[in-house]
C-alpha cells in the first residue's frame, strides 16, 4: 500500500480573482418575450437603440434596457449595428425563424432554440462540463467559482439562468420529430457546434489530451493549409494550431474581424462579508458596485452622494 503520509500535500485550489467573465441576465424564454416585444413593435427591421428599449419596456438610458439588449446579443437572438447609443438593434435570422414558426410540427422550431441556448459561451461549457445535467447547484458554483473566475453571487445567478435555459430548450432531453401523417416519431441529431470544424471569427479553445490550453477563448483570425492539413490561426498567437485540436465554443459571424479586448488587472478582494451588484453602462461594459454588510436605504443614499460629488468634480 502506498505511503499517503509521505506525500505532499496539496494546497485547496483558491478562487481566481477579478472580474466575472460575462453572462446572459437573462434565461432564453425571457430572452425570446422580449424578441417577440420587439419584433410586435419594429418588424424584422432594424429599430433605433430608444424604440428597441421601449419595446421591451424601459427608457433609452434604462440599465434594465442594456441589460436585456446584452442577453439578447449573448443568445444570437440580436445583432447591433453602429454603437450602442446611436445604433440600431435587429433580429436574427434564426431569432425571426424561432418567432414566426406556427407549424404544427415544431421540431425545427425546437432545434434552433436549442441552438440559441448554446449560443452563449458559458452554457457551452456547462453542458460539456455535465453532459449528464445538473444534479448539485453547490457543484457547479463551485466550478465556476474555482475554475472558470466567477464570484458566488455571479455564480448563483449563471446556474438558476442556465437551469430555467437548459428546461426550456430541452438540453438534456433527447430531441424528436414526429411524423403528423403516421404519428410516428424519431430522434434528430442536433449538430454540435463544438464538433464541427472552425471557421474565420469562431470563438475557439485549443484542447489536447482533453485539457484547454488557452485562459480564455480567442477569435479565430486565419485558417491557412500546411502540409495538407488545416490550420487555425488565433488573435494574439503567431503560431498555428491543427484543426484536430481546437474546439469551436462559439460560432462567429465569419466576418473575420478582428476583436480586441480591453487590457484589465484584476483587483484583490477585500476580506470580510461582502456584497456585489452588477451594472451595465450605456456602452454595455460592466459596472460592479461592492459593499459591506446589508444593503439598505441608508447605504445606497450614500453611494448616491458619493456618485454625486465624483460627477460634480468632474465638471
Amino acid at each position: 500500500m502506498a505511503d499517503v503520509g509521505a506525500t505532499t500535500a496539496e494546497k485547496p485550489k483558491k478562487p481566481k480573482q477579478g472580474r466575472s467573465p460575462a453572462y446572459p441576465g437573462l434565461n432564453i424564454q425571457q430572452a425570446l418575450v422580449k424578441a417577440k416585444a420587439l419584433y410586435d413593435a419594429e418588424g424584422k427591421y432594424a429599430a433605433p437603440m430608444p424604440s428597441a428599449f421601449a419595446a421591451w419596456g424601459y427608457g433609452a438610458k434604462s440599465s434594465g434596457g442594456r441589460e436585456t439588449r446584452a442577453a439578447l446579443k449573448y443568445f444570437g437572438i440580436i445583432t447591433v449595428e453602429g454603437d450602442n447609443d446611436s445604433g440600431k438593434v435587429k433580429l436574427t435570422e434564426k431569432a425571426l425563424r424561432v418567432l414566426l414558426d406556427e407549424r404544427e410540427d415544431q421540431s425545427e422550431k425546437q432545434a434552433l432554440i436549442r441552438e440559441l441556448a448554446l449560443t452563449p459561451a458559458i452554457h457551452k461549457l456547462l453542458v460539456d462540463k455535465f453532459p449528464e445535467g445538473i444534479k448539485s447547484d453547490a457543484t457547479v458554483e463551485h466550478f465556476l467559482v474555482f475554475d472558470e473566475g466567477y464570484n458566488k453571487s455571479a455564480a448563483g445567478e449563471v446556474v438558476t439562468e442556465f437551469k430555467a435555459t437548459a428546461d426550456f430548450a430541452g438540453l438534456y432531453k433527447p430531441v424528436t420529430i414526429v411524423d403528423i401523417k403516421s404519428g410516428q416519431s424519431q430522434e434528430v441529431v442536433i449538430p454540435d457546434p463544438a464538433k464541427e470544424p472552425a471557421k474565420v471569427g469562431d470563438l475557439v479553445q485549443v484542447e489536447i489530451n482533453g485539457a484547454f490550453q488557452l485562459e480564455k477563448p480567442k477569435r479565430v483570425r486565419a485558417i491557412q493549409d500546411y502540409d495538407g492539413k488545416p490550420w487555425v490561426f488565433v488573435d494574439d498567437h503567431e503560431a498555428g494550431v491543427p484543426m484536430e485540436q481546437v474546439t469551436v465554443i462559439e460560432q462567429g459571424s465569419g466576418a473575420g474581424a478582428k476583436q480586441l479586448e480591453v487590457p484589465r488587472l484584476a483587483l484583490e478582494p477585500p476580506p470580510g462579508d461582502w456584497r456585489e451588484e452588477r451594472l451595465l453602462d450605456e456602452a454595455g461594459e460592466e459596472i460592479f458596485v461592492r459593499y459591506k454588510g446589508e444593503p439598505s436605504k441608508e447605504r445606497y443614499e450614500f453611494i448616491r452622494d458619493y456618485l454625486d460629488f465624483k460627477v460634480k468634480r468632474m465638471k
